[in-house]
């Protein structure tokens, strides 16, 4: 089960749910995972289960809606971009603020956006590529009244 043997992973929003799980199938497949998040404490907690389970990872402090803290990346073969705002439990529109809009777009599209911009220069470096996966949302394929 070495299929990632070697190879760095960011995954963005993994100090809790989804990403959680990502990184653990990842640093199981032999991947070097960075575990990304505001929280520390829980950031740590992944990497210290991690090293448990005999993986690889350390933590870095990433805020999707801030810039400066997604342009400091080292080695990278794999982005995965699974941080996201939940804004509402539903999702209707009709209880959504403006200001909660642009929350969530600032979060789930520019912050997509620019954390694969600032990891696209160091994937282009990889003599064998390199992977960007973005995670979505089921309330992207439907609505809700």
């Amino acid at each position: 089960m070495d299929r990632l043997k070697d190879k760095v992973a960011i995954v963005t929003g993994s100090t809790s749910g989804i990403g959680i799980g990502i990184a653990r199938l990842f640093a199981a497949e032999g991947a070097k995972v960075v575990i990304c998040g505001r929280r520390e404490a829980k950031g740590q907690a992944v990497v210290d289960r991690i090293a448990e389970e005999g993986g690889e990872a350390w933590y870095h402090f990433m805020d999707i809606t801030d810039t400066e803290s997604i342009e400091k990346l080292g080695k990278l073969d794999i982005l995965v971009n699974n941080a996201a705002n939940v804004a509402l439990k539903d999702g209707r529109v009709d209880e959504l603020t403006i200001e909660m809009w642009d929350k969530i777009f600032e979060s789930d599209m520019r912050g997509t956006f620019y954390a694969t911009k600032c990891a696209l220069p160091y994937l282009q470096k990889n003599e064998n590529g390199g992977s960007i996966v973005n995670i979505g949302s089921m309330a992207s394929c439907g609505g809700d009244l």
